[in-house]
C-alpha cells in the first residue's frame, strides 16, 4: 500500500523503495547483511548486528564490544532489549524523572507527566548497528498515552531463550525506512523524513572504529560487502527507474563515501518479470 498522502501510516513496496520517503534519498541509506545470529527460530528472520547500545552517548555496559542479534520484529510495537541493558536504563530514568513507574505496567516504564516534560528530564538512547549509530531522541522513544507517557523501550520477553538479543519492533520502524534485498540477503535503513527530529543516524570515522577485543573490518571484506551493497541498491534504483521515477545519481557507500553506479539501459518486460520469480522461490 502506497500513495502520496500517507504520512507517517505503514505500507509496502515490492521490487522498489520510495527514495522520496528518505532523508537524503537514496544516498541516505546505509546497507547491511542479514544475519540472525543465534536467534532460534523456526521461520526465516531478518536481523541486525547490536555492537553497543549508548545512554547519552555514552555505553550502558563496561568492557569490551560483544555482539549481540537484533530480530527485526514486525509483530512487536516497541523495542526490546536484553536484561541487563534495561536495567541500566531504568536506573538512568529513575534519576532522572521523580514519579517513574516501571511496576505497574508489566511491560512498559512510564510516568504521569506529559512527554513532552518527560522528554526534557531523559538522554537518547543510542544502537550501534555494525560501524553505524542509530539514535533515538526522547520524543523517539517516548509514547503519549491518556494522562501517561509510556517509554517504548522494554525488556527483551524471549531473552530467556535467545542469548542476550534485542527485539527491533514497530518503534524502530516507523523510525527508519527499511529495504530488504531477498536475493542477497541485505538490510538498508534511512531516516524516515517525517522522524528526521526525533531520531539520527551517523557513521563512526572509520580510524575509531576497533575498540578492545574487536577484530578490525579487513579493506577486502569491506571491498566484498560494498559491492554487494552497490548490487543490491543498483537493481533497486532500476526498479524505480521503470516505475517512472527519476534517475538516481549515486549510492551511499558503507565507508560513507559516495559511490557512482552507472545503470544499464532499461529491461525489458521478460527480465523484470524472472527476477520477480526468483523473489517469489526464495519467500
Amino acid at each position: 500500500m502506497a500513495s502520496s498522502d500517507i504520512d507517517d501510516q505503514p505500507y509496502a513496496l515490492f521490487g522498489g523503495y520510495n527514495s522520496s520517503q528518505i532523508v537524503g534519498g537514496e544516498k541516505g541509506l546505509q546497507t547491511f547483511k542479514n544475519n540472525a545470529g543465534s536467534y532460534k527460530s523456526n521461520m526465516r528472520s531478518w536481523a541486525l548486528d547490536v555492537k553497543d547500545v549508548q545512554y547519552d552517548g555514552k555505553p550502558l555496559q563496561d568492557g569490551e564490544t560483544k555482539r549481540r542479534t537484533a530480530v527485526i520484529d514486525t509483530g512487536s510495537s516497541f523495542v526490546a532489549v536484553p536484561p541487563a541493558e534495561y536495567k541500566a536504563l531504568q536506573e538512568k530514568w529513575t534519576a532522572e524523572v521523580d514519579d517513574l513507574d516501571c511496576k505497574s505496567d508489566p511491560t512498559f516504564c512510564s510516568s504521569r507527566l506529559s512527554c513532552e516534560s518527560v522528554a526534557k528530564k531523559v538522554k537518547s538512547v543510542t544502537f550501534r548497528i555494525e560501524d553505524t549509530m542509530f539514535e533515538l531522541k526522547p520524543m523517539g522513544f517516548l509514547h503519549q498515552g491518556d494522562g501517561i507517557c509510556q517509554f517504548a523501550i522494554a525488556q527483551n520477553p524471549l531473552d530467556r531463550h535467545n542469548n542476550g538479543n534485542f527485539l527491533f519492533g514497530g518503534l524502530f520502524l516507523k523510525h527508519f525506512y527499511s529495504v530488504y534485498d531477498f536475493d542477497k540477503e541485505l538490510i538498508s535503513l534511512g531516516v524516515n523524513t517525517h522522524s528526521k527530529e526525533m531520531v539520527s543516524m551517523h557513521q563512526l570515522e572509520h580510524q575509531k572504529l576497533t575498540s578492545a577485543g574487536e577484530i578490525p573490518r579487513s579493506s577486502a571484506e569491506a571491498e566484498e560487502q560494498q559491492e554487494e551493497a552497490s548490487s543490491s541498491f543498483s537493481a533497486a534504483a532500476e526498479s524505480e527507474k521503470l516505475a517512472g521515477k527519476i534517475e538516481p545519481k549515486g549510492v551511499q557507500s558503507l565507508d560513507g563515501k559516495l559511490q557512482r553506479n552507472d545503470l544499464a539501459a532499461s529491461q525489458s518486460d521478460d527480465q523484470v518479470e524472472e527476477v520477480m520469480k526468483k523473489s517469489d522461490k526464495k519467500r
